[in-house]
């Protein structure tokens, strides 16, 4: 059976010697944190395979939904599949609305945005619960001043992480002022957009991070000014990316729970296609995220530094250095 790594970077799905019926997909992972292969593995194994049906993963450019629809046209013509999940849904996505015109079952991986009575189903990891509860987790430490370091808005995940942290701050009555966006969601990038902040008298003691990336581009800014990440600033990520567990100190980060995703979507395909689970499909809709906890924001928060050319942590400022 082919994997997801053997699928070809091209908008068909590849012919496979399987007589069994067959569901494909469009995964792409790398926002969730995790390699396209883990998640063909969880959609396989979870449910679909005990029931004579595999995934195959072809790729289309993310948000062309054109080249997308042409590849639906081509699978649906050929009687090559039976169901679609369509991955990454976006602002104005006419996957979902074509899909539906042309009756064939299909579920979406990620909420319509812009679009709240939907009718087809669809699952998501909720982001803004998730950088809730790294406020929240901030906030039962001691932190009142907690920054946010974003990527560029996106219309998707990043919009909603970052409007989870605003939103958040708001019913708690804490101050917004400090919200950064990095020009790209990598390491260097955050490591020079934080630097500046920690020259600021009124730098944060804690920082809310849209990715791992993020947080990690973050730590090397605090480090470079000589104070000690999670002692002196605490930091958080989102992903929960391999790098969280071996940074130093370990990042704290937002687990998104993607097997249960797969298995949720998976149920949800098979249902539409008549095949008996012996109960009903998992609950549609948002799935809760997990904050796993180390060692970058369990310190309680530094007290409000000193002096005007102080950090957050009112260690004495030296030049960054850029990676």
């Amino acid at each position: 059976m082919p994997s997801a790594d053997d699928a070809r970077a091209t908008t068909r799905a590849q012919a496979t010697t399987s007589s069994a019926p067959r569901v494909t997909i469009r995964a792409v992972a790398e926002h969730a944190g995790v390699s396209r292969q883990t998640v063909s593995n969880a959609l396989n194994s979870r449910a679909a395979r005990p029931h004579g049906y595999r995934f195959l993963v072809f790729d289309a450019p993310y948000a062309d939904d054109d080249a997308e629809i042409a590849a639906y046209t081509e699978l649906l013509a050929g009687h090559d599949v039976d169901a679609f999940v369509v991955a990454d849904s976006h602002a104005g996505d006419r996957r979902p609305t074509w899909l539906a015109r042309h009756r064939a079952p299909f579920v979406v991986h990620g909420h319509p945005w812009g679009d709240p009575g939907a009718g087809h189903a669809w699952v998501d990891v909720d982001g803004a619960l998730g950088i809730t509860r790294a406020v929240d987790h901030l906030v039962a430490h001691g932190h009142r001043r907690i920054g946010f370091v974003g990527w560029p808005a996106d219309g998707a995940g990043g919009d909603a992480r970052r409007r989870g942290w605003r939103d958040a701050m708001a019913t708690r009555g804490l101050d917004t002022a400090v919200e950064l966006t990095s020009p790209a969601d990598d390491v260097p990038s955050a490591t020079n957009t934080v630097a500046p902040l920690l020259a600021r008298p009124d730098a944060p003691t804690a920082l809310v991070c849209a990715s791992d990336a993020l947080a990690l581009g973050a730590l090397a800014a605090v480090t470079d000014t000589g104070a000690a990440p999670g002692r002196d600033l605490a930091l958080t990520g989102y992903d929960d990316s391999d790098l969280a567990s071996l940074a130093c100190p370990g990042l704290t980060s937002v687990r998104q729970p993607i097997r249960l995703v797969a298995q949720t979507l998976v149920e949800h395909v098979l249902d539409q296609l008549g095949v008996d689970l012996g109960r009903a499909p998992a609950p549609a809709g948002f799935v809760a995220p997990e904050l796993v906890v180390r060692a970058s924001s369990t310190a309680p928060a530094p007290p409000r530094p000193t002096g005007t050319r102080s950090t957050a942590a009112g260690h004495r400022l030296r030049p960054p250095t850029r990676l």
